[in-house]
């Protein structure tokens, strides 16, 4: 009997210990086939950021219409988008603006080339008068963008801040919704904002969550589990959010983007801008799109409503505009999106 048991026990190892070899097998391999693709790492103060140096030439993308277009991506060593500046000025009398843009996956995801990407339409068809600098974190909210200012901003040393803001930022900000939220990959991670300070989860199984989420592997299981999830729940969260849970979740990103756009004046920056991915047309997204606009005017930040205002028309029409997903802009889109801004901006400044 107790040969038995100890050849059981034995066996037992001897298969743990070759499943172990295995998935430390598999990790290497899948480290090594797609480490080229990654545009995002850990970061212990923003949970995730853009990875540094990355270049990603010819990546063929499919629109939503189901054409195929080209996408070269690359960012610098802070993770900055790398833009080419074909107008450089020398002239000291007419030095471009440094335009710092801090948001999500309209600027952080690869959904189009650098060039071809809004900031970077907006940067050329300026020919020299803007410098644009543009750090995306792909699924962040508002407390993420306000800790990669804290950052960046002595680096970069802007003269205008121009906050590209999407539906989904209060949603991101609020700890509450993401306990109900199935995109652990993000809400386990993040960090959030209170008390004028961020903060991190502490519980067990975020602290599991984000240690195991170090391996490839689990990333890759995690996202199937997620989606899987999706399909059944047709959301995001169980079950749809109240009046009353919507009022506090917007009444806490106010407070997170009050202190954001607080902390950039103190900081020296007297030009604060911002877009919205959304138009306010589309009814789910009324209640988001409106309090943005509310509180940007309330704390004298300069609303510009072309960014989703013509590419809406845009696809209205029939326009291609959407990358596969049908959640972000492709090229076309981009450029529409880049040169609409540029122009309101343009006649904001004759205006000033």
């Amino acid at each position: 009997m107790k040969y038995n048991i100890g050849r059981f026990l034995k066996l037992i190892l001897i298969n743990f210990s070759l499943l172990v070899i295995l998935l430390i097998t598999l990790e290497f391999i899948y480290r090594f086939i797609k480490s080229g693709e990654r545009i995002y790492r850990n970061d212990e103060e923003l949970g995730w950021a853009p990875k540094e140096n990355v270049i990603i030439s010819g990546k063929i993308k499919k629109s939503f219409e189901g054409r195929y277009y080209k996408s070269n991506y690359s960012t610098n060593n802070i993770g900055i988008r790398s833009l080419k500046n074909k107008y450089e000025r020398n002239d000291n009398h007419t030095k471009p603006l440094k335009i710092l843009t801090i948001g999500d996956s309209f600027i952080g995801d690869n959904h189009s080339s650098n060039e071809d990407s809004w900031f970077g339409v907006l940067q050329n068809f300026s020919e020299g008068a803007f410098r644009v600098y543009a750090y995306g974190i792909g699924g962040s909210g508002t407390s993420q963008q306000f800790r990669a200012f804290t950052k960046l901003q002595s680096v970069i040393r802007p003269d205008i801040l121009l906050i590209q803001y999407c539906v989904n930022d209060p949603l991101n900000d609020s700890f509450d919704y993401g306990k109900k939220s199935i995109l652990r990959n993000q809400d386990l991670r993040r960090p959030y904002y209170k008390n004028e300070e961020f903060y991190f989860r502490e519980d067990l199984k975020s602290k599991l969550y984000r240690f195991f989420y170090k391996s490839y592997l689990f990333q890759k299981v995690d996202i199937i589990i997620s989606n899987l999830q999706f399909k059944i729940l047709n959301d995001y969260i169980p079950q749809s959010l109240s009046s009353k849970e919507i009022k506090s979740i917007l009444s806490h990103w106010e407070y997170v983007y009050t202190n954001y756009v607080k902390y950039a004046k103190a900081s020296g920056i007297s030009d604060i801008w911002t877009i919205s991915c959304a138009p306010s047309t589309i009814k789910n997204n009324e209640p988001y799109v409106s309090r943005w606009k509310e509180v940007s005017e309330k704390l004298d930040v300069k609303v510009f409503h072309s960014f989703s205002n013509e590419t809406n028309s845009a696809y209205l029409s029939g326009k291609d505009i959407f990358s596969e997903g049908g959640s972000h802009f492709n090229d076309i889109g981009n450029k529409i999106a880049g040169k609409a801004l540029f122009k309101e901006i343009s006649n904001y400044l004759k205006a000033k």
